[in-house]
């Protein structure tokens, strides 16, 4: 999957938290208040990075393959696109890393909702609101605190 796949997700996503900013902070989220339904979001989520994670690593491998074909070629010649090909690698690993650290998240979410802390921000204390957990179900802060970090 392409990194716009990846950014239009991540689009989606912040569609949906911002979809009813007057939503008070402290209220109880909505759908999301529900362990059955957090649980579902959570595996949804996690679906969808391990799906992404496992086409990136595909892509790598099969770019690999190419520039290794692609150096036999051209055996002797200097690669004018060395820069080029460094900086995908290097934006290829931010992304991995990125929706390794969500997955993680995740994971988290996961012992929070066991231990009856999902939904809470770990800034504040407060409740994070129903659309935002819906939107990003692993999420750790409430929208004004994430906004200052």
């Amino acid at each position: 999957m392409s990194v716009d796949a990846y950014n239009e997700g991540e689009a989606t996503m912040k569609q949906k938290q911002d979809a009813n900013p007057t939503e008070e902070a402290g209220r109880q989220p909505q759908a999301a208040a529900d362990a059955a339904t957090a649980r579902r979001l959570l595996d949804q989520e996690r679906r969808r990075l391990q799906d992404l994670l496992r086409q990136r690593e595909q892509e790598a491998h099969e770019e690999s393959e190419r520039e290794g074909f692609q150096d036999q070629l051209a055996a002797g010649e200097e690669n004018v696109d060395v820069g080029t090909d460094t900086f995908e690698r290097e934006k290829s690993e931010s992304i991995r890393l990125s929706i390794e650290d969500r997955l993680a998240d995740i994971d988290e979410a996961y012992a929070k909702l066991d231990k009856g802390g999902y939904g809470i921000c770990e800034i504040c204390g407060r409740q994070i609101t129903g659309a935002r957990l819906e939107a990003r179900p692993e999420t750790r802060y409430c929208a004004e605190d994430a906004a200052k970090l």
